[in-house]
């Protein structure tokens, strides 16, 4: 019903994910809110730009997790199967063991690109403070990607 109205492919794209990444920063919201409160009103004393850079990565890592989940779901029409399809390749993603043993047996330098993609180490880099921008441009990066190749399927499937 949705592709039938008169808005584009990337519109509605980009309708999704805007509206589920605004779910995303509602729901991560109180833990920053609470950290801000423990920090001015409790006299807790704590680092603010390490929390404020893992806040950062994690809005960016949770912005690449949403928009490889509407991939899967323009993929496919059966939700269980986008939203298992997404959990595997998420957990992948997020997995350190699973990708330091699967690039301890590729050759040459191509094991430390595929240990580059595990975002749990972004996070622990982020959460020391240092606030390397190679992590977010990553993340954001494969955002877009993403996104471009949810519009591409949308408008092929128009095709056929």
């Amino acid at each position: 019903v949705l592709m039938t109205a008169p808005v584009t492919e990337l519109q509605v794209v980009l309708a999704k994910f805007l509206a589920s990444l605004l779910f995303y920063s509602f729901v991560i919201m109180p833990g920053t809110l609470y950290l801000l409160v423990l920090h001015d009103g409790g006299k807790f004393d704590f680092e603010l730009l390490p929390v404020a850079a893992t806040y950062l990565g994690t809005f960016t890592i949770g912005a690449m997790f949403l928009s490889v989940g509407l991939f899967f779901s323009s993929l496919t029409r059966n939700q269980i199967v986008a939203a298992m399809l997404t959990f595997a390749v998420l957990m992948l993603l997020f997995s350190t063991f699973v990708l330091d043993w699967f690039a301890s047996r590729l050759p040459g330098g191509w094991g430390e690109v595929v240990k580059y993609v595990a975002v749990l180490r972004h996070l622990g880099e982020l959460g020391k403070g240092r606030m390397d921008l190679k992590f977010i441009l990553f993340h954001l990066s494969v955002t877009v990607f993403m996104l471009f190749v949810t519009v591409k399927l949308l408008e092929a499937r128009k095709w056929r």
